[in-house]
Parts: C-alpha cells; sequence; structure tokens
C-alpha cells in the first residue's frame, strides 16, 4: 500500500508538471495573442496591408483549433490530478476555467476582428468597383462630346439625350461614392483617409 501510494504520488507529481507547463504555454500564447489582437484592433495602420492582416487573423483562427486540442488534453490531465490529489478540484476546476474563458474571449475577438477586415475589404471593393464605373461614363461621356460636332443635328440631339438620361444614374453615384468615401474614411483614421481621398479626384 506504501508502494501504490508513492506511485500516486510520482505520479501525481508529473501530472502537476506537466499540467503546470502546458497550462502556462497555452496561457502566454493566448496573452500574447490577445494583446497583438487590442494593438491591431487599436491601430490605424492595418489598412497598409489588409490582406495580410486577413490571412493573419484567419491563421489565429486556425491555430485557435489547433490549440483546442491542448486546452482538451489540460482538461483531461487535470480531471486525473482532481482524482489523485485530493482537495485540488476547486483550484484546478479554477484554472481551467480562466483557460478556458481566455481561449473563448481570443476566439471571438480574432472572429470579429477577422469579419471587421473582411467587410471593410468588401466596403473597399464596392468603392473601387463605383468609382471606375463613374470613370468610365466620364471618359465615355467625354469621347462622346468630342465626337459630337461631326455629327448629324439628329445625333447630336441623341447623343445629349442620352447623355442626360444616364447622367441621373450616374450623379446617384456618384452621391453613393461620396456617401462611401465618408464612412470609410471617418471609420478607419487616416491610413484609409489615404487609401481613399485621392480617388475622389
Amino acid at each position: 500500500q506504501v508502494t501504490e501510494g508513492k506511485q500516486d504520488l510520482e505520479r501525481a507529481s508529473q501530472l502537476a508538471r506537466k499540467l503546470k507547463k502546458e497550462t502556462s504555454f497555452l496561457s502566454e500564447w493566448l496573452a500574447a495573442t490577445e494583446a497583438e489582437l487590442v494593438q491591431k484592433s487599436t491601430s490605424e495602420s492595418f489598412l497598409a496591408d489588409l490582406d495580410l492582416e486577413i490571412a493573419w487573423a484567419k491563421n489565429v483562427l486556425r491555430e485557435l483549433e489547433r490549440r483546442k486540442v491542448d486546452l482538451n488534453g489540460i482538461t483531461e490531465s487535470s480531471t486525473a490530478l482532481q482524482t489523485l490529489v485530493e482537495g485540488s478540484e476547486t483550484s484546478l476546476e479554477e484554472k481551467l476555467c480562466i483557460l478556458n474563458a481566455g481561449w473563448s474571449r481570443v476566439r471571438t475577438w480574432t472572429e470579429d476582428w477577422c469579419n471587421t477586415l473582411l467587410n471593410h475589404q468588401s466596403q473597399l471593393e464596392i468603392f473601387d468597383e463605383n468609382v471606375a464605373h463613374i470613370s468610365t461614363w466620364l471618359y465615355q461621356a467625354e469621347a462622346l462630346l468630342d465626337e459630337i460636332e461631326k455629327k448629324p443635328v439628329s445625333k447630336k440631339e441623341e447623343t445629349v439625350k442620352r447623355l442626360t438620361s444616364e447622367l441621373d444614374d450616374v450623379s446617384l453615384r456618384v452621391d453613393n461614392v461620396r456617401d462611401q468615401a465618408i464612412i470609410l474614411m471617418n471609420g478607419r483614421g487616416v491610413s484609409c483617409r489615404e487609401l481613399v481621398e485621392p480617388k475622389l479626384s
């Protein structure tokens, strides 16, 4: 019985060291990732390379899934240690609860950050498409107006009517682009302003 008790004690000691090491490793990674998320989400410079930021967020989400396996292993080790060491339940459960909360928090924040980035990317793409549409129309309208002098009167009137009718649609699109630009520039600070403003001229 003494030998059995000694073996249990050794096993508990090994399990406690393993648990401490794994918990520490995961806690440090979660804290570092959380700090980086906070830094990224409060910085205005993320627009410098939106694709890179999206890739980073997606990579963190993949890493979180991988580390979920580590978290499950820690949970199993904790359960095993609780059976070996009487009275350790409260302390171990508390540590597990904190670790699970940290994992969930980082996951939620990363998902939110990734969605924010993807949404911003989508808004920029729509903005760029609208700017391109307006630019194309202006170029084509200018070409038609340059050619108008060479046309007979009936064709001139037809061209002017066509451009006038298209102008309503384009005016509406210009208003939408202006509104989009204001939202984009106000929502993401200086770096977004530097990205959007030149496209308005």
